[in-house]
């Protein structure tokens, strides 16, 4: 049996309200487009199970994951002939919920779509925005992502520790840089790229220091010259006399979202799929004609937003991939920029070529290009890995190449 403790944890606001709305979902998570992990002791469980309806169910739908790197992967639930959801659905609900009830869940099923990390000492937990219901309500108010406390149910074996074998002044120190960042992406005086720009410098110093395992005596110096930089706006001028490149947001967003990668996983995720459609009737459909159209689309746009008062909508994106992935530190710093940088850009193109196919910017629609994004790249780090990883060897990851990039 697994071990759930209720506790506190911190998390942004709009995870009080958030519980899975099950069949009414516009966009269910038990889908067989992602594959769904099973871990050790569920895998064995459910082989071991004597329960009549879903014994026939577990011989034909459980494999073995003969290359699973830890009990965490040990197998998968496999598809069955013909059927695009989970051979467990029913009535769009699920059986093994429905007869042996929420602890028989695997790690993965019980979790989704939160995520929870053990930092220092600290839960911290969010959701991933490839859930729709999620998605709209983190992006549904600008104080969806104040940070509360609030107490709830974990699984301890589902708990992701951040540099859990670090020494304790390590681990503070680097709680700290992540705190810093989501205090910058936060700040309201600051417009989300040029937060995102100064977060591009703090990157730069701490990437040599990462492949040191953060020496504690040089990252706090990095840390304390950051946070003296931006307490005196250094910086400011520099970042108004930045003017937006959107010929080169143009290339950028055609070659990301028209490319081979993306209509490929298109193909295995409809909501997805509808949004390019939409994207492509209103900005071309090859970069070519995307660089032509977009940069009058996207001025458009931006007025529309400011008109709507829809700026927070990315800013709370942007905000929650931060927040979940332990931004900057979790991997390397320079990885993690060109990650969240090109999801940004990508929602961004995709937020402008919805408002442009239906003439007026929404709520809704800005919602719909976040989760479709995010439903593509979720179980599937290949995807926006592979997109971080072009944009960086083209070094738009770097100053000051990035900033015209991110402005507009």
């Amino acid at each position: 049996m697994k071990r759930e403790i209720r506790t506190t944890m911190l998390m942004p606001a709009y995870m009080q309200a958030f519980h899975c709305i099950g069949s009414e979902c516009a966009d269910h998570c038990c889908t067989m487009a992602w594959k769904i992990t099973l871990d050790r002791d569920t895998f064995q469980t459910y082989r071991a199970s004597q329960d009549s309806e879903l014994q026939p169910v577990f011989m034909h739908a459980l494999k073995r994951n003969r290359k699973a790197a830890s009990d965490a992967d040990y197998g998968q639930i496999v598809p069955q002939p013909g059927a695009s959801d989970c051979p467990m659905m029913d009535g769009g609900l699920c059986k093994v919920h429905a007869r042996l009830g929420a602890a028989a869940l695997s790690d993965t099923c019980f979790t989704y779509p939160r995520t929870t990390t053990h930092f220092n000492g600290v839960l911290s937990q969010a959701a991933a925005l490839s859930c729709p219901e999620a998605a709209r309500l983190a992006l549904s108010s600008a104080d969806a992502m104040q940070w509360v406390e609030y107490e709830g149910v974990v699984r301890e074996s589902a708990c992701l520790p951040v540099y859990g074998q670090a020494a304790a002044a390590a681990q503070q120190l680097l709680q700290e840089v992540h705190h810093t960042c989501l205090r910058v992406l936060s700040a309201p005086e600051l417009e989300l790229w040029q937060a995102l720009a100064l977060l591009a410098i703090l990157c730069h110093e701490l990437a040599p220091l990462q492949v040191q395992h953060y020496p504690v005596e040089r990252t706090a110096q990095v840390l304390e010259a950051f946070t003296a930089m931006l307490e005196s706006g250094a910086l400011n001028a520099s970042l108004a006399a930045v003017q937006p490149d959107l010929d080169a947001q143009a290339i950028l967003l055609g070659h990301t979202l028209l490319n081979g990668r993306s209509l490929h996983r298109a193909g295995r995720h409809p909501r997805f799929a509808d949004v390019l459609v939409r994207f492509s009737s209103a900005l071309g459909e090859t970069p070519a004609e995307v660089g032509k159209r977009y940069p009058e689309a996207a001025l458009r746009w931006r007025a529309q937003v400011a008109d709507a008062g829809l700026e927070y909508v990315l800013r709370n994106y942007v905000l929650n991939l931060a927040f979940r992935e332990v931004f900057p530190v979790q991997g390397k710093p320079g990885d993690k920029l060109a990650a969240l940088v090109s999801a940004l850009v990508a929602v961004r193109g995709l937020c402008i070529g919805l408002a442009e196919e239906a003439g007026a910017v929404s709520l809704e629609d800005m919602q719909l290009a976040v989760q479709s994004f995010e439903r593509v790249c979720q179980h599937d780090s290949t995807f926006i890995g592979k997109l971080a990883a072009t944009f960086s060897r083209a070094g738009l990851h770097a100053m000051p190449r990035l900033w015209p990039l991110l402005r507009l």
